[in-house]
């Protein structure tokens, strides 16, 4: 999808009914009446458009979650809704029935790119991500393919949603909701054998930077393929405090060594597959459940709250439930042992 929509001279969006079935308003269908004064020289047409109705918002269209790749990755669209059209560019957005077409307006205040721009940024995915979640699947085998255009169409390598780049702060990925964090992620049931550690597996809003967000991340996070580890992160920080406050005891990683995967470290009774992560992490057990651990990440970006993820065992392999974050004052230093996690 990212060279169709990226590289059509114009996207033309059939925004107006509840379906695709719908058609573009006044084509083969009624048209509304509007009221005209004949000035002469000049007619003046009554509008159907009301300035503080956020029209784009307000449809089916923007809420599905296939046509997201539609709007971000064209360059050009040309949007029909039930009473007038809308151009949207990279440089501008102009309404049918409005005199606002200066070229520097913008309704929606939507971010401006370079009219030749084709890439997304990795700063972006961000909002991508979230906005994309909060729209609705017919089919949840869509999940995936519903947003591998914009994917494509940034410059980073992806391994289930989440960018190489940013990869062990986005592990810190939370659903948007009201309830308790202690209540586990809802998985999709959609047989795409997604990891539990991947935004993709899980129903609701996803925010990649949910408060309080990883600074820096403890873990190098590796995944098994060809046979072979393959490294995709490196640690960002070796211990959780800084300066004066830094104890020996507090040190998570004194050399490479602590947080290096080698071949020797896997154990041979555990299958392994190219969906699973490998790493070296602190944990901490969770003392309300014994079935369940945690899985430090890192602390946020003031340094206040530690970021863990809440994981449970089967036959040695972990699976995400959640986010939980603590308080870094309550952190047991003579409770963290390091463990080998294999997540899938």
């Amino acid at each position: 999808m990212t060279s169709v929509y990226g590289n059509a001279i114009l996207t033309i969006i059939a925004a107006a009914g509840d379906d695709a079935n719908h058609g573009l308003p006044g084509i083969g269908s009624f048209r509304p009446g509007y009221k005209v004064a004949d000035l002469g020289r000049y007619q003046i047409v009554q509008s159907h458009l009301n300035l503080y109705q956020r029209s784009i918002e307000q449809t089916t269209w923007a809420t599905r979650a296939w046509t997201y790749q539609e709007l971000i990755l064209s360059p050009r669209s040309l949007i029909f809704f039930e009473t007038h059209v809308e151009w949207l560019c990279r440089r501008t957005e102009w309404y049918e029935q409005l005199d606002l077409e200066h070229p520097n307006f913008n309704v929606k205040r939507r971010r401006v790119y370079p009219e030749e721009q084709v890439k997304l940024e990795i700063s972006d995915y961000h909002d991508l991500v979230l906005e994309y979640t909060r729209r609705n699947l017919t089919f949840e085998t869509d999940i995936v393919n519903a947003f591998a255009g914009i994917m494509a169409a940034i410059d980073d390598k992806f391994f289930w949603g989440i960018p190489y780049s940013r990869f062990g702060q986005f592990l810190a990925w939370a659903v948007e909701r009201v309830l308790s964090e202690d209540v586990p992620d809802e998985r999709r049931d959609c047989g795409l054998s997604i990891p539990s550690w991947s935004w993709l597996s899980c129903r609701g809003a996803i925010d990649l930077n949910s408060f309080p967000r990883v600074r820096q991340s403890l873990l190098a996070v590796y995944r098994w393929r060809s046979g072979q580890l393959e490294q995709i992160c490196t640690p960002e920080l070796i211990s959780l405090f800084e300066g004066s406050n830094l104890r020996q005891a507090d040190v998570i990683w004194y050399d490479d060594s602590d947080w290096t995967v080698c071949i020797e470290d896997l154990p041979s009774d555990v299958t392994l597959n190219e969906n699973q992560l490998i790493f070296w992490a602190p944990t901490v057990a969770n003392s309300n459940n014994k079935e369940r651990e945690y899985v430090i990440l890192g602390d946020n970006m003031f340094g206040e709250d530690l970021i863990a993820l809440d994981i449970t065992w089967k036959d040695k392999i972990a699976t995400r439930l959640g986010r939980v974050n603590f308080e870094l004052e309550d952190w047991p230093v003579g409770n963290v042992v390091k463990k080998l996690i294999i997540m899938e």
